[in-house]
């Protein structure tokens, strides 16, 4: 069987492999669809790495940024 993003195994397999669980950890992806959605579904928080111009759809992260800059003092 394959497992990847967004499957919720695979986050699951990571938070594991850390030894965190998900309300210690937050999902950093650029994908709605691979990386917030997937993240959501395992109870991560989640922040997008928005290209310059899009604006999310029916996938809503818990926060937007568009440089790794802008997490300064907010996590």
């Amino acid at each position: 069987e394959i497992v990847g993003k967004p499957m919720p195994h695979i986050f699951r397999v990571a938070l594991a492999r850390l030894g965190v669980s998900s309300q210690e950890a937050a999902m950093i992806g650029d994908s709605l669809v691979s990386d917030v959605r997937g993240a959501q579904a395992t109870g991560l928080r989640t922040i997008w790495l928005a290209p310059p111009g899009a604006a999310a759809s029916e996938v809503q992260p818990d926060l937007t940024i568009h440089t790794f800059a802008e997490l300064s003092g907010r996590l």
